[in-house]
């Protein structure tokens, strides 16, 4: 069976029908969970160097205990996990068999460098670990810059596959989606900029969409963002 690891808008890890109990010691460990996090989201292109991981997770720690607490905390997961979900490569690699874990922001990823915008927009349910933070500033900022990218791509993404629909000439679907991608922003006054237009003006009585319409172009000269990061089949 296949573990579930939900780190978009809210943060879960199940395990089939089991009742969980074997991850609690995962769940309740805020630096063993960001550890997991970390591994599925940066090793989706192999493994990863050991001695990367320890600035972002123990940067005040000297190397040999830096490395003694890293091992602790890989038997865990792998003692509650299976040992089959976090892979080693030779004695300094490691990462995730994302045949025995799926990650939802994983998935994502995969389903924007696939084009199917759709597929990532219905697995993008809100902000990356959302309110998580474990107080080192390596991992933390990590995680602050990730959540503006995951935020930034599926708003592209919304953008784009509504765009794309109204051009099609199937107005209610383009609708949809961009209410959808406003409604899962929790409050429309911290919406991106770019949807804020999308908030008044059409839909309502007419529409039932909460006064939604398509925005405005996107301005000339906005700078290329980057595309998303491809991950290994």
């Amino acid at each position: 069976m296949t573990l579930e690891f939900q780190v978009l808008g809210r943060i879960d890890l199940r395990d089939g029908d089991r009742d969980g109990d074997h991850l609690a010691s995962i769940l309740a460990r805020p630096k063993r969970l960001a550890l997991l996090a970390y591994l599925c989201l940066e090793s989706t292109d192999g493994p990863l160097r050991r001695d990367t991981l320890l600035p972002v997770f123990w940067p005040d720690s000297d190397e040999a205990h830096a490395r003694a607490a890293l091992n602790q905390a890989l038997h865990v997961l792998r003692s509650a996990l299976g040992p089959q979900v976090v892979t080693t490569r030779g004695r300094d690699e490691v990462g995730i068999d994302f045949e025995t874990l799926r990650c939802d922001a994983v998935a994502f990823r995969r389903a924007l460098a696939s084009d199917a915008r759709r597929t990532a927009l219905d697995l993008y349910s809100g902000e990356l670990l959302p309110g998580f933070h474990i107080g080192e500033s390596g991992f933390d900022r990590w995680l602050d810059a990730e959540r503006t990218t995951l935020r930034a791509d599926a708003l592209d993404a919304a953008l784009a596959l509504g765009a794309s629909e109204d051009a099609a000439g199937d107005r209610e679907a383009a609708l949809d989606t961009y209410a959808s991608f406003a409604h899962r922003q929790g409050r429309g006054d911290c919406l991106p900029r770019r949807l804020r237009g999308v908030s008044r003006g059409a839909g309502g009585a007419d529409g039932g969409h909460g006064g939604l319409r398509r925005p405005a172009p996107m301005a000339a000269g906005r700078p290329p963002k980057k595309p998303p990061r491809k991950s290994s089949p």
